[in-house]
């Protein structure tokens, strides 16, 4: 290998550690982490940027004797792969999870001089295994995709994506739900006010029993409440979120709706 190979092999090399560091910091720049990571781990994204921008400059002013080609290729491809996720992950309109504000939910949602209490679909189900789980009488406001059932329990099912660590491992979390002003479960976006209802053992045994989580088309896990129906009250049709995915979880108000 000529010496001036090996000279711009090394700049080569200390570019692609700077070019990864910098598309980190860009991430967390622009808010879109958590397209990629939750954002309980921004802190080891900027100790990663921090990492590759350090050794890309160490690498600028002390360049290695013999790059590593194939650990360059690597990381190239990853960045490629990263900037072309960013753009194709990103949901139109969505923002930064830390860019939402609480205050756009309101307290609560009034149907027909009632409070619904709004929080989102992971919060409903810890709330049903709670002990005791919520009453005939409390009433509640969820967002999600009203999707087809698969097992046929139910005339549909409320679902949405939760954030556990990434959207890689990403999990959707439902209820199945029922009411006359249900429309078409053709997986639009809508706002449901009602309330829960225990089902049958039967019911029950057959949703637990049933392959929900290799049903729902785009979604690799999915969990549905075995235990409970939601019995809609009243539906509103909504666009898709600025955030449509579950990032949050609270076990009191306000919840992270």
């Amino acid at each position: 290998m000529s010496t001036l190979t090996q000279r711009l092999g090394g700049r080569l090399e200390a570019a692609v550690f700077l070019a990864l560091g910098g598309w980190c910091l860009r991430l967390l720049m622009t808010g879109d982490s958590w397209l990629f990571l939750h954002p309980r781990f921004r802190v080891l994204l900027a100790g990663s940027a921090f990492v590759c921008v350090f050794f890309g400059m160490l690498l600028m002013l002390h360049p290695l004797p013999r790059p590593h080609w194939r650990g360059m290729a690597c990381l190239v491809l990853t960045i490629a792969l990263g900037v072309a996720g960013q753009r194709g992950l990103r949901p139109q309109g969505a923002e930064s999870l830390e860019r939402l504000s609480q205050a756009d939910t309101p307290a609560a949602f009034t149907y027909d001089g009632r409070d619904y209490l709004p929080l989102n679909l992971a919060e409903l189900y810890l709330l049903t295994e709670s002990d005791p789980p919520p009453g005939a009488d409390d009433r509640f406001a969820l967002q999600g995709m009203l999707l087809p059932d698969p097992e046929g329990l139910a005339p549909g099912v409320l679902l949405r994506l939760q954030i556990v660590c990434c959207l890689a491992d990403a999990v959707g979390v439902g209820f199945r739900v029922e009411g006359g002003k249900l429309p078409p479960p053709d997986g639009r976006w809508v706002r449901l006010l009602g309330r829960l209802r225990p089902v049958s053992e039967a019911m029950a045994e057959a949703a637990r029993q049933s392959a929900v989580s290799s049903q729902f088309q785009g979604v690799f896990v999915a969990v549905v409440a075995p235990g409970h129906v939601f019995v809609v009250e009243e539906v509103q049709t909504i666009s898709t979120p600025a955030m449509p995915f579950i990032g949050e979880i609270r076990m009191e108000p306000p919840f992270a709706y």
